[in-house]
């Protein structure tokens, strides 16, 4: 009698849908040079340059540059990384051109191909710069995916390029190498109320598909907190524009799971084996309520993590309905939240917030309701403390002679919603694609005079 009373009480939560799981085959799609840094969904893979050799490298043709620069992919043990080389095909600080980059995984380079910089791509700064950056691509995989032949692009950055002329024994780091997937699969996704173009990127450029996002901690002050490592993502073209966007706000892609949102209610998704399609179909299973506070109708959208084994959490995106949300059974930690409400002159503003802290687990269970916290009202913590100046000399740190006229003040201002959440990320105007004005500050002495005014900057 008591799960079938759960049962019912799940029935008022979303309405009985017995329809079986569709299967939508995915189509294969290519990304350019000037495309596949801003797509969304995908954070890919980083490799630092440096000026010493890999273990791994057994051979290489000669370098035209005095100094080529050399780096790894990957994880886990040289053994199981891939190496590769940046090299200045037009001569000494000319500017890195052309990447070689071990895909056989051989450690020799001389039979590999190397690949131009895209030209418009290329950076517009002399190489007297210490900033440099091109992309490379498309690089062809040797390894399927299913039936798909995966492409990836190169995004190089140079930022310590005057360390080049130092002599070191140590590994001396010049910027680093950034892989991102240049495709990724697409399909649309049509059932009973849901009309939805759907995507699937490689979003760690591992070359495995259906990866979910992996949570890890760090010791903050003496405090644990935790993060999530991006792995796969799924596309939705949630403005409706007829592709993929990317924005501050993250809204077009959501952490790869077994159950994804449209609109209020949860789906069930399942990746074909052969990688070739995906089926869909709606949750059929009781469902939980919770009901946001204090403050419930400001907040959109929420980002769980759900308990899938000891020690093991999901990520899952979960929109929000006049301060409700609906999701399966089960025990979650917030993540994260976005919320949206008025800003100065009646406009729109939104802000996206994270929780790192591992307190206040919660259950939420079928058929009934559970009260979360989260969002307004937030408070504003602001910190500040004299630090000494500094300056950067030949890429090398150093702090100058201790005196009033050689410290900065710092001022660090934080909010914080009502579950202890972190805002870092807000927007105005249409598609709140333009940033807030800056928060202002004023320094006064007790007495009230004021010493200095200037402006906050978000990060």
């Amino acid at each position: 009698m008591k799960t079938a009373a759960l049962l019912c009480g799940a029935a008022s939560l979303v309405a009985a849908n017995l329809a079986s799981a569709k299967e939508f085959p995915f189509e294969f799609k290519t990304l350019k040079a000037d495309e596949v840094m801003n797509f969304p969904g995908g954070y890919g893979a980083y490799g630092q340059l440096q000026t010493k050799k890999p273990e791994a490298l057994k051979q290489e043709p000669a370098a035209v540059s005095k100094h080529p620069l050399y780096g790894l992919f990957g994880e886990g043990t040289n053994e199981h990384r891939v190496l590769y080389r940046l090299d200045e095909s037009k001569g000494n600080a000319m500017g890195y051109d052309r990447l070689v980059i071990d895909l056989n995984q051989n450690g020799d380079l001389t039979d590999d191909e190397a690949f131009k910089a895209a030209e418009q791509a290329k950076t517009a700064r002399p190489m007297s710069s210490d900033f440099e950056q091109a992309v490379f691509g498309p690089i062809p995989m040797p390894k399927k995916i299913g039936p798909w032949q995966p492409v990836v692009f190169a995004q190089m950055y140079i930022y310590n390029r005057q360390l080049l002329a130092q002599e070191s024994e140590r590994p001396v780091f010049i910027g680093q190498l950034r892989m991102r997937s240049g495709w990724y699969l697409e399909t649309f996704v049509a059932l009973e109320g849901v009309k939805q173009k759907l995507g699937l990127v490689d979003g760690d450029c591992n070359l495995r598909l259906g990866e979910s996002w992996k949570s890890s901690t760090y010791t903050n002050k003496g405090e644990v907190n935790w993060y999530f490592s991006p792995g796969d993502s799924f596309l939705v073209d949630a403005d409706k524009s007829g592709r993929f966007e990317n924005n501050p706000f993250g809204s077009e892609y959501t952490p790869v799971g077994p159950v994804i949102y449209f609109g209020p209610l949860p789906y069930k998704v399942a990746l074909a084996a052969d990688m070739k399609s995906i089926s869909v179909e709606p949750w059929t299973g009781p469902l939980a309520e919770l009901v946001l506070k204090p403050t419930g109708d400001q907040i959109q959208k929420l980002t769980l993590a759900s308990e899938i084994g000891a020690r093991q959490w999901r990520l899952m995106e979960v929109d929000v309905v006049k301060g409700k949300a609906r999701v399966p059974p089960g025990t979650y930690r917030l993540y994260g939240c976005q919320v949206e409400g008025r800003a100065a002159k009646l406009e729109r503003i939104r802000a996206s917030a994270t929780k790192r802290t591992l307190a206040d687990t919660f259950t939420a269970e079928a058929g009934k309701s559970t009260a979360l916290n989260c969002g307004a009202p937030m408070e504003i913590r602001v910190a500040a403390e004299w630090q000494q100046n500094y300056v950067i000399e030949n890429g090398v740190y150093r702090e100058l002679e201790p005196s009033p006229t050689n410290r900065v003040l710092r001022i660090n201002a934080s909010v914080i919603g009502s579950a202890g959440e972190g805002y870092h990320t807000y927007g105005i105007g249409k598609g709140f694609s333009k940033d807030p004005p800056k928060p202002v500050f004023t320094v006064k002495t007790r007495e009230g005079k004021q010493l200095l005014t200037g402006n906050l900057e978000y990060g």
